[in-house]
């Protein structure tokens, strides 16, 4: 049998097929400049040598031998490419190793260039930048950072902890750094804060920010850090700041003055028109009923310019509130012109009412604004007119199954105003002639309120005039539809039958003004009403303690005890039905920020001075119909009885704890919501809540956590107030029933015997 023997490769040609295949020249120079050995890769370098240099590729590369120190490595540019040449000197010549690094030198070199462009950037910053490795060290900073060069190299590095010591910065400093690097890094998330330097020029305030930045990976690769000098910002802020505050304060002393000015004069006012009304129903002869009208008249006129002061500076603080009510269009049209019909009668002139023929749904808007703009635009009709007519046209535009939109047109035959005095019309305390308030009367204002409420209610106020020819005002408003099942119906009370319903009630006065105490008096006392005047605020609790009332009418400014310190004290009172005796502020102050300040202090409702005797008893009679006197809400002492392991004398303590202790918190809940404090309001409700929880008076706490969220409208969380102020005293009253109940304590601090738990109501 033949056999054949594997052929074995030499170890030389192994290595010469190695070198063969390898993509980087390899080549042996002999002494000479001859080559000895070149792989394909090293011939083909040659060759392009040959082309490119133009001179011998072999006596190139010996130049270049000689340049390189032996067994080094270095990067040399061949033929348009970069290579890391290593040279192996032997006694017979030299062998040359090249790698090529072309790709890679061209990455670095773009690397290079755009640190080159972001250091930059960088350097030219306005802000404060530092690069901070992942253990908080800093690894760049730029001159805006720190600008001396010697520190800003000398901090690479080193930690906020070793800056702060060397600039003898407080530690507190370097510490809260700390914190908030740790914060962004834990959170992944962009922090800012601000830091303040005190310097002898003043103090500087700088904002910080810390951005983590993570890799592919997820994990932290450095925080970046910049700063602003927010100093000026600062200073303009506070700057603006200030002119807020001087500008709040210049309308709250407006507001003052204005709400001070309405008080003194309707305080008076009151007594005139109160008197002069009582003096109308005496027997008087012709002249006398006429001076009886005039002093009316005259004080309702007064009176209507003192509304239009405040409607003004109600309008121009922004402060004017509409209201969104149901109510007839029709019938408050028709209202608004039966009031100037018979003064255009006494003028002889025509006066006409134009309404759509088909009937018009209830709609949703604010009637006494409306009412108020057209009453003012027809009476400047009629008192402009001395012949011919003044006219109202109310037209349906087009509407949705939502809106209701109308057109109203007042149309006179008057002096009319000139063109170019028909913008300045509109402005306050303006009118369109010299001699206009001279000959017509008017203050100016009538316009620039007419217009800015046209404007609130969603409209704009047009006008079309010619001198001696008449004028046109329009405006048109949507309205959106009211279903007919919201609109309250409302039977007419006359003052007859409202008379019979009050007579014989018992009616406590509390009015230091003794004009004005004796005209409540009088009013009240000819329908049979027995009142007990207080000309103070001691004076009322007296009579309050001794006697049951059917109403409280109660002023405000009194001289020892506000009326709202007196509302306080009676809703406080241990007696519900006494504490809950209805009260209606009698007051000549007639802002609603007011009335809602009364309304928050426990006072069931208000009525502006001067005051017709019909609204004084429909009032009466509507929070004596609402008079509700709470009951106490369930309560469990189950879990109680439990924690005190059946003893009834935990229980008694606990109980003991909070009747004595809650009358205090509902005094301070009451002032708090006296003064809208949302969150002292919480305060005070919290610390109500563990005992409530305890005894399981599930609506209470329920109330109690509506009052402590922050995103609650204002309105859903002054009814809980409002839940826990009627609710609580009745609970106490019911609790400490419940203690007297319990067995007593001896001196050990123990009971005789245990009680059996119950689930219990008050009763009211």
């Amino acid at each position: 049998m033949l056999t054949v023997a594997p052929i074995v490769a030499s170890d030389e040609a192994i290595a010469l097929r190695i070198l063969g295949q390898n993509p980087n020249p390899v080549l042996q120079l002999s002494l000479s400049a001859e080559v000895v050995y070149a792989n394909p890769a090293a011939e083909n370098l040659l060759h392009v040598l040959t082309i490119v240099e133009g001179q011998c590729s072999r006596c190139y590369l010996l130049d270049l031998v000689r340049q390189v120190p032996s067994a080094t490595t270095q990067e040399v540019a061949l033929a348009g490419r970069y290579f890391l040449l290593t040279i192996v000197s032997g006694p017979s010549g030299y062998t040359l190793y090249l790698t090529d690094v072309t790709e890679r030198h061209k990455a670095e070199k773009r690397q290079a260039a755009e640190r080159d462009f972001f250091e930059t950037v960088l350097y030219h910053l306005p802000t404060g930048v530092a690069i901070f490795d992942v253990k908080h060290r800093f690894q760049y900073l730029n001159p805006c950072a720190i600008r001396n060069d010697e520190i800003r190299e000398w901090i690479i590095g080193k930690d906020n902890f070793e800056y702060c010591t060397h600039f003898n910065h407080p530690k507190s400093l370097a510490t809260r750094r700390q914190e908030m690097f740790e914060y962004a890094v834990e959170h992944g998330t962009e922090v800012s804060w601000e830091e303040t330097f005190h310097k002898p020029t003043g103090p500087r305030h700088w904002l910080r920010l810390y951005t983590p930045v993570f890799g592919s990976e997820g994990k932290l690769r450095l925080v970046v850090g910049s700063s602003v000098d927010i100093t000026e910002r600062y200073l303009a802020e506070q700057t603006i700041q200030r002119a807020r505050q001087e500008a709040e304060a210049a309308v709250q002393v407006r507001e003052t003055f204005l709400a001070n000015m309405s008080h003194e004069i309707r305080t008076p006012m009151n007594g005139v028109l109160g008197m002069a009304s009582l003096l109308s129903r005496t027997t008087l002869d012709l002249q006398q009923q006429e001076y009886v009208s005039i002093i009316r008249n005259s004080g309702s006129h007064l009176l209507s310019i003192l509304n239009d002061i405040l409607d003004m500076a109600k309008i121009s603080a922004g402060k004017l509130e509409l209201e969104h009510t149901v109510f007839n269009l029709p019938d408050t049209v028709r209202a608004v012109t039966q009031l100037l019909a018979f003064r255009a009668a006494e003028k002889n002139i025509e006066f006409e009412l134009l309404l759509p023929e088909q009937p018009l749904p209830l709609v949703l808007g604010d009637p006494h604004r409306l009412s108020q703009v057209l009453l003012n635009l027809l009476s400047n009709a009629i008192k402009f007119t001395t012949q011919g007519y003044a006219k109202l046209y109310c037209r349906l535009k087009a509407g949705t199954p939502e809106t209701l939109t109308v057109n109203f047109q007042v149309t006179d035959t008057g002096i009319g105003v000139a063109l170019d005095k028909q913008e300045a019309i509109f402005e306050s305390f303006n009118q369109a002639y010299a001699d206009t308030t001279r000959h017509f009367g008017g203050t100016g204002l009538g316009l620039a309120i007419s217009s800015s409420l046209v404007e609130q209610l969603g409209g704009h106020l047009l006008l079309c005039s010619r001198p001696g020819e008449g004028s046109t005002f329009g405006f048109t408003l949507p309205f959106a539809l009211a279903g007919t099942e919201n609109y309250p119906a409302e039977t007419p009370v006359t003052t007859l039958a409202m008379a019979e319903q009050v007579k014989g009630w018992r009616v406590l006065l509390v009015e230091d003004h003794d004009v004005n105490r004796q005209l409540a008096q009088l009013v009240l006392e000819q329908y049979d009403i027995i009142v007990d005047a207080a000309a103070s605020g001691v004076e009322a609790l007296n009579l309050f303690e001794s006697t049951y009332y059917n109403v409280v009418l109660m002023d405000i400014q009194m001289p020892d005890m506000s009326g709202l310190d007196v509302t306080t004290a009676m809703r406080r009172h241990h007696d519900l039905v006494r504490a809950h005796t209805p009260i209606i502020a009698l007051t000549a102050n007639i802002l609603r920020s007011d009335n809602e300040k009364y309304l928050a202090a426990g006072m069931n409702d208000c009525l502006a001075k001067p005051f017709e005797e019909e609204e004084l008893l429909g009032k009466m009679l509507a929070v004596h119909e609402a008079r509700t006197i709470p009951a106490a809400p369930l309560f469990n002492l189950t879990g109680l009885y439990q924690i005190a392991h059946g003893k009834p004398a935990f229980v008694r303590r606990i109980l003991e704890s909070f009747a004595s202790s809650t009358p205090n918190l509902v005094a301070r809940l009451q002032h708090s919501l006296s003064s809208t404090n949302w969150m002292e309001i919480a305060a005070c409700a919290h610390q109500l809540k563990p005992v409530l929880k305890l005894l399981q008076v599930d609506k209470l706490v329920q109330a109690i956590c509506t009052l402590e969220d922050n995103s609650t409208a204002n309105t859903e969380r002054r009814a809980s107030a409002q839940l826990l102020l009627e609710s609580l005293p009745v609970l106490v009253d019911t609790l400490r029933q419940q203690i007297n109940n319990l067995p007593p304590l001896v001196a050990n601090g123990t009971t005789p015997q245990s009680l059996a738990p119950g689930r219990m109501r008050a009763s009211a």
